[in-house]
């Protein structure tokens, strides 16, 4: 648990440091905790590995175009135009990223045989084949894309379908007039990061944008998201996903960076990558920021925790150092159901 206990009374600094090399703790973390306190170490410790789902990738293509602009997108994203199979993908990806760690020469896919079985085996392709055969099935379909890797560098590869939706998403977003009006407000920052603290732990936050009003003193959060679904369905995706919980993070993050200003309340910009139309912008209720704070229970019934929960429980979890459970597993040695 060395990197956890870095992050333990950490007092907000200002610096340069890339948001992901900061060593402390986010919301995302937080969350996975609520979940699943064994995951959320394992994540820490850094022992999972982040799968790169196509959903993720085109998300964040949006989130680049719209924040950083075409020509950060092109210096981050490569696009794939003859992108195989995904299981034959998964096995060609490995293979790759084997070869790499290990410092092993490329040269082509069809060089790495014993690689490749050892690969096919561990992710599951095709174990009922032969060994020839499943290899002699990788090289065929995977050769091409193995050549298309080894020029891809650090960039995140993207395929066509998504990259011509990613850019249709930025237009709708860009273009759209409530969104100019939005940002007419003040001074817009994009891609604010906070290091802070919050009940003893060091913390940080990357937001999309802020727009800040010198003359007002005031400031408006605005994070971007995507939803595969129409965009006037965002409020099961906003729960499920407990978009309250990152934005009453992000709140406090700015009440601590930019105390004379007053936090208006939270916006999230929506575009859907299935029916890309027009955006639309919610604006979080007072009610539903301190949901995402201190918990609390949906017209559904459904109950939720909040950040500060969130935090209680990491507090209780690195004391005991108990993660395999929740905290209540350990001190009443079973989990309750309630209506």
């Amino acid at each position: 648990l060395q990197l956890i206990n870095k992050l333990k009374n950490n007092n907000m600094t200002e610096d340069t440091t890339p948001y992901r090399q900061i060593k402390k703790m986010n919301q995302s973390y937080l969350k996975i905790l609520l979940r699943d306190p064994g995951l959320f170490k394992a994540t820490i410790d850094g022992k999972t590995v982040s799968k790169s789902a196509d959903y993720f990738t085109l998300g964040s293509a949006v989130d680049v175009l719209t924040t950083e602009g075409l020509e950060a997108y092109n210096e981050q994203f490569v696009v794939c135009t003859s992108m195989p199979s995904d299981s034959i993908k998964v096995v060609v990806d490995t293979v790759y990223e084997r070869l790499v760690e290990n410092n092993i020469p490329l040269g082509i896919l069809d060089d790495h045989h014993a690689l490749i079985e050892y690969v096919t085996t561990e992710t599951g392709y095709q174990t009922n084949w032969k060994a020839p055969t499943r290899i002699a099935k990788v090289v065929t379909l995977g050769a091409k894309y193995f050549e298309f890797l080894k020029t891809v560098g650090k960039r995140t590869k993207i395929n066509v379908k998504d990259n011509l939706t990613a850019l249709k998403c930025y237009e709708a977003v860009t273009g759209d007039w409530f969104y100019k009006e939005l940002l007419s407000r003040g001074t817009v920052q994009y891609k604010e990061v906070i290091q802070w603290e919050h009940k003893g732990i060091g913390m940080k936050s990357e937001l999309d944008l802020i727009i800040k009003n010198e003359e007002d003193k005031t400031i408006i959060p605005v994070d971007l998201k995507t939803t595969s679904s129409e965009i006037y369905n965002f409020s099961s995706s906003f729960w499920k996903y407990r978009y309250d919980f990152q934005a009453s993070a992000y709140v406090l993050a700015l009440e601590q960076k930019y105390p004379g200003y007053t936090i208006l309340p939270f916006r999230f910009v929506v575009v859907s990558t299935q029916f890309v139309t027009a955006p639309l912008i919610y604006e979080l209720d007072p009610a539903v920021h301190e949901i995402g704070l201190n918990g609390g229970t949906l017209e559904s019934g459904w109950k939720m925790e909040g950040l500060n929960q969130a935090i209680d429980r990491y507090l209780w979890h690195l004391t005991e150092d108990q993660w395999d459970f929740p905290k209540e597993y350990y001190t009443d040695y079973c989990l309750k159901i309630t209506k």
